[in-house]
């Protein structure tokens, strides 16, 4: 358990923080006014620091690889090299020049190039827990105080935009990565 716990670093305790907190909120409007805010003070922090850690490790054991299976699957990734790629030739050479271009004593540019894309999944997977702590919120709390499931619409609405800004965002990542790797084979990239 010691090892888990040493695993967990700052920046991951913050992302889970941040998509817990909308877990916290979107279970405190769907409650309406059955929650006092001293409640929601004393108990949104640690609330959202573990509904966060649980929420990302739903989504990358479970949910996660489900939509991974169909971005790396064949035809998607033919896709992605071709005319559904979602982002302009143009802006791909861009990024990949600017992440090239980055000086760095220590790392090559493909580690740069890595390194960067790296950073652009963690804002995925931070879209899709955020997506995830709103729809979990609110329907938790519907179930347990309701029994029944009446999310309201702006809830709804925050969830689907967080999961389409994720879909969308990911699969662009995909595509940078395809024409990365396509510019790697033909000897682009110099280290």
């Amino acid at each position: 358990m010691n090892e888990i716990i040493k695993s967990f670093s700052l920046s991951f305790l913050l992302r889970s923080a941040f998509s817990g907190a909308f877990f916290v909120i979107s279970f405190a409007v769907a409650s309406g006014d059955r929650i006092q805010r001293s409640e929601l003070l004393n108990y949104g922090l640690p609330s959202a620091l573990v509904a966060g850690v649980a929420i990302y490790g739903l989504h990358r054991s479970i949910l996660y690889p489900l939509f991974e299976f169909l971005l790396n699957h064949d035809r998607a990734r033919k896709m992605q090299r071709g005319r559904f790629r979602g982002i302009s030739a143009n802006t791909t050479e861009r990024l990949i020049q600017s992440w090239e271009a980055t000086e760095s004593a220590v790392a090559t540019k493909r580690a740069q190039v890595v390194g960067a894309l790296a950073v652009w999944a963690d804002y995925i997977h931070l879209q899709f827990c955020s997506a995830w702590g709103i729809i979990l919120g609110a329907v938790s709390q519907e179930f347990i105080v309701r029994q029944w499931l009446d999310c309201d619409p702006p809830l709804v609405c925050l969830a689907v935009v967080f999961l389409l800004a994720a879909v969308y965002s990911n699969w662009r990542a995909c595509a940078v990565r395809e024409a990365w790797r396509e510019r790697e084979e033909k000897g682009y990239l110099i280290e």
